[in-house]
């Protein structure tokens, strides 16, 4: 017996020691893919602000900056991060301070004409987007919330689903008019 359970705590070990490794690959591997996307998007970026003579643009300067500072830091950027981060915020009440480049980028975008500007807030959303998604694929927590919902949500519908069917199949073959008869009967009396 006791040879059973040491052998069942080495193999609890192991695997435990193999989903580490696991996870910590797949780690290694979102934030090389979030960098990847990163690179991608400002990549075309740059050509259309070639294409549009705005290389020298502020508002292609500092989105330029915003998306390095991105890519440097992919590493860190995290959901526990942010919610901490945030969560410190608000408990030190500390006020969330716009940075100058952003405020420089903002104003810049709005002096472009209309299809520019417009573009540019497309490449900033974009950016925004890859963070997120980068943030929601490396989070555990999130991955369970995410397997809950999908089984909620599929679970729902086909519920939903059946029952509406069964509703449909039974509507057909039930006689219409005795069931109108006796709601009107009831509300006259």
């Amino acid at each position: 017996m006791y040879e059973q359970q040491v052998a069942s705590a080495i193999s609890v070990g192991l695997s435990a020691i193999g989903l580490l490794i696991v996870v910590l690959l797949m780690r290694a591997h979102l934030v090389d893919s979030f960098r990847d996307q990163l690179f991608a998007l400002r990549d075309e970026m740059f050509l259309y602000a070639c294409d549009q003579g705005l290389l020298d643009s502020p508002a292609h300067a500092n989105l330029r900056l915003l998306m390095n500072g991105m890519i440097r830091y992919a590493h860190r950027t995290s959901l526990a991060r942010l919610v901490a981060l945030n969560l410190a915020r608000k408990l030190f009440n500390i006020q969330l301070k716009v940075p100058p480049a952003f405020r420089e980028w903002v104003a810049a975008v709005n002096e472009l004409p209309t299809a520019q500007a417009q573009r540019f807030r497309e490449f900033h959303a974009k950016a925004m987007i890859l963070a997120v998604k980068h943030m929601m694929s490396a989070s555990p927590f999130l991955w369970l919330v995410t397997i809950l919902l999908g089984a909620y949500i599929a679970v729902s519908r086909s519920t939903r689903m059946v029952l509406n069917a069964t509703a449909n199949a039974l509507r057909r073959r039930m006689p219409e008019a005795l069931l109108e008869s006796e709601a009107f009967k009831a509300a006259r009396l």
